[in-house]
């Protein structure tokens, strides 16, 4: 009767640790991403609250049968942006442009040109940073 009982006893006890080696084998790990990926979450939310932009002109000049914007965007916020990563829209129509300058600095402003747009009636033109502020202004000839 000894015998067994301390049997059973070792064969639970190496169960129980096999199951606690499994378990923060699992959890630890994981535990460590959630971490890693709330502080990258949080580095996103600060960069996002320091960004602004201003779209401070639109103007518009026919070419053939088309028009060319040009469209003037001031950075106010504390972030520099590339302007590579922008985006612009015509009416919701994602639109290829030019910029004046490969990054948009605080404080400062980038000429954006589109060419080729059709239409002569009014466009809400809308520009769109990487992280998503964007800034939009009806232009109406």
């Amino acid at each position: 009767m000894g015998f067994s009982l301390i049997a059973s006893a070792v064969v639970i006890s190496i169960s129980i640790a096999m199951a606690v080696e499994i378990f923060t084998g699992d959890v630890f790990p994981t535990v460590d991403h959630i971490n890693t990926a709330y502080e990258g979450l949080k580095g996103r939310i600060d960069t996002q609250a320091h960004t602004d932009i201003n779209i401070t002109s639109i103007s518009r000049l026919q070419s053939d049968d088309a028009y060319d914007y040009t469209i003037i965007v001031q950075n106010t916020g504390s972030v520099t942006l590339p302007t590579a990563t922008m985006t612009i829209l015509f009416n919701g129509t994602k639109e290829p442009f030019t910029a004046s300058t490969a990054y948009l600095y605080p404080e400062s402003t980038a000429t954006f040109s589109v060419n080729g747009i059709a239409g002569a009636s009014g466009k809400r033109i809308k520009v769109v940073t990487v992280n998503a502020i964007a800034d939009y202004l009806i232009y109406t000839p």
